[in-house]
């Protein structure tokens, strides 16, 4: 059952485990019907300070490019390697979507950096 907060004219209210559908209680000091209050769906509408507290840093006002280059350095540095070397790929596909490059020796090389960090 789920947790309602119902409150009363004479100021009581009470937090209490009942049915979906009971939507009013009796008041035990003035003897009338408590109503159940709506919940509170959406939460604060402004960003609070989050704090990571894996490294012990605060969110700052940039921190969804902080996200964004991060994921970035991970697709290059990781994915982008275990997608060369599963072998699924043919090398035209790879060239295409920028992951390798030739050497003058006809080396391939994977890249492991963004395009705009080259």
């Amino acid at each position: 059952m789920p947790k309602y907060k119902y409150t009363c004219e004479c100021g009581n209210s009470v937090v209490k485990y009942a049915p979906r559908d009971k939507l009013t209680l009796r008041c035990k000091k003035c003897k009338s019907e408590m109503k159940r209050e709506l919940p509170v769906l959406n939460g604060p509408s402004q960003k609070r300070e989050l704090v990571d507290p894996v490294v012990n840093t605060r969110h700052i006002d940039n921190q969804d490019e902080i996200i964004k280059a991060r994921s970035q350095k991970y697709y290059w540095g990781v994915e982008v390697p275990k997608m060369v070397n599963s072998g699924k790929y043919s090398i035209e596909t790879m060239i295409e979507k920028g992951w390798v490059w030739f050497d003058d020796n006809m080396q391939m090389h994977i890249y492991t950096k963004p395009p705009h960090e080259r």
